[in-house]
């Protein structure tokens, strides 16, 4: 008896992706190299990227619909050092990569930037996601931005400037957030973080606030550094969300996530099922695939409750949103996902009564 499951399996190459990791970490120890400390060292990466990667306005115009999500899997660091080109993602995910190598805490975040244009003296909210980074030296953590470092779009955004430019490395909190607006209200590192409609309003912070929202962003940071990779991604989105409702790309996003996961889960159901796979020629043999029922019950139902949380999050994202087309594709895939899911448990649950009928009546004999 041969029972199919009908899932898309993603192929990693392991040669690949080591030799990779190797080439970063050979990268950051060159770097860094005699450098005594934590701060020197997360000062010669940065110049060395910011320095090092030119900016991708090719792949720009490519992805102004692709959430912070997918934006990171386009910018993977092994890319960007292959093509020494980025967008802000791939400088951002190629710094922490490089710090990680040397045991230094470095995040990546997303949201909305704000530029100042000189030649017309406004300042504009890109229209596109942003990304920069946080890292921790010496027990604190600080804001910087590689991408902006390293020089500037013109107005059109058909050319890149090169220019180094360090106003953008450690910057006091207080003045990161007048161009720089994380998703995450932790990561503006202050106590009484700015709203998305603040950031739009004024040129600078206003000058006063009535009764601003209080964030004891220090206390999340200690609970966040506590979690694991999962439970940080969930914690970040959900913050992003309740600080601003209409935040498209942190629901997008937390569905993107939401279906990776269950997608691992998927894979382990394709492994599980082929070990059942061809003739069942004794009874033994049937009760060893019997005792595989528990394993493929609880697989099933963590695929299916993470496919329906991430089609949840996928049909939030309203329809004149810069994300609809991304989220009603995604929702309708994620849709699809959950029916076959259904057909082939219950094929799974035929297949497996008839082993048990199989077994009993060969134990009537």
């Amino acid at each position: 008896m041969k029972k199919s499951i009908g899932f898309v399996l993603i192929i990693c190459l392991f040669t690949s992706q080591l030799k990779a990791q190797n080439t970063i970490k050979n990268l950051a120890k060159q770097i860094t190299a005699g450098k005594a400390n934590d701060s020197l060292k997360v000062r010669a990466i940065y110049e060395w990227v910011a320095k090092n990667i030119d900016y991708d306005l090719e792949l720009l115009a490519a992805i102004r619909q692709k959430s912070a999500e997918e934006f990171q899997e386009l910018q993977e660091p092994s890319k960007v050092l292959k093509n020494k080109k980025a967008v802000c993602m791939g400088y951002s995910t190629l710094f922490k990569e490089l710090c990680m190598v040397e045991g230094i805490k470095a995040e990546v975040i997303s949201g909305n930037s704000k530029q100042f244009f000189l030649a017309t003296k406004k300042h504009v909210i890109g229209d596109v996601l942003h990304a920069w980074n946080s890292v921790k030296i010496n027990k604190k953590w600080y804001l910087l931005d590689a991408t902006w470092s390293a020089g500037a779009v013109d107005e059109s955004y058909s050319k890149f400037i090169r220019k180094f430019d360090e106003k953008y490395y450690l910057t006091p909190s207080i003045e990161f957030v007048k161009t720089h607006l994380p998703h995450d209200p932790m990561w503006q590192l202050l106590e009484e973080p700015i709203s998305l409609k603040e950031f739009k309003m004024y040129n600078e912070l206003p000058v006063s606030r009535t009764n601003p929202a209080k964030f004891q962003y220090a206390d999340t940071l200690k609970v966040y550094e506590s979690m694991d990779s999962t439970a940080q991604k969930i914690g970040m989105y959900r913050r992003a969300m309740r600080f601003d409702p209409a935040n498209d790309d942190a629901k997008l996003g937390i569905g993107l996530f939401y279906g990776k996961r269950a997608m691992v889960f998927m894979n382990e159901l394709n492994g599980l099922n082929s070990k059942i796979n061809g003739r069942i020629d004794s009874p033994e043999q049937a009760k060893k695939i019997l005792g595989l029922k528990p394993q493929f019950e609880r697989l099933y139902k963590e695929s299916e409750n993470l496919f329906q949380s991430a089609r949840y999050y996928f049909i939030q994202v309203p329809k004149n949103s810069t994300f609809t087309r991304t989220a009603e594709y995604n929702a309708n895939s994620t849709k699809s996902t959950i029916q076959q899911l259904a057909a082939n448990k219950a094929s799974m649950n035929s297949f497996y009564k008839t082993l048990e009928d199989y077994v009993k009546k060969a134990e009537k004999r």
